[in-house]
């Protein structure tokens, strides 16, 4: 990432996939740097910064767009990462985030696009 902050027009190179992978990390980053900053030294109010990125599967239902028994489906079946505790089931931002990256397709060629014979 170290790359990006020096040559940001590097990002302008990368696939979708490689966007996704990039946003995944800054939004890790953006966690830990919000956990330091209200927590200090990261004990108590780290739990309280990350309790604030929790999502409930009807939540990460509305953002996916499925419903909320498919998300208890996917959980369940390690799909998409999760918080467990006892029965009660969270989710952060950053797991819905890649859940869709991982489900994500790269963009398809132009209609009017051909390729070249040989």
């Amino acid at each position: 990432m170290d790359n990006f902050l020096e040559q940001p027009e590097v990002i302008a190179e990368l696939d979708r996939a490689g966007l996704a992978a990039l946003l995944l990390r800054i939004k890790a980053c953006e966690g830990a740097v919000l956990a330091r900053l209200v927590g200090g030294d990261g004990s108590k109010g780290h739990e309280a910064a990350g309790d604030l990125q929790l999502l409930g599967a009807g939540d990460v239902a509305k953002l996916c767009k499925i419903p909320v028994a498919r998300v208890y489906e996917l959980a369940r079946r390690k799909q998409i990462g999760s918080v467990c505790d006892g029965r009660t089931v969270r989710f952060t931002r950053a797991q819905v985030e890649a859940f869709i990256a991982s489900r994500s397709e790269a963009a398809a060629p132009p209609a009017g696009a051909s390729r070249r014979s040989m």
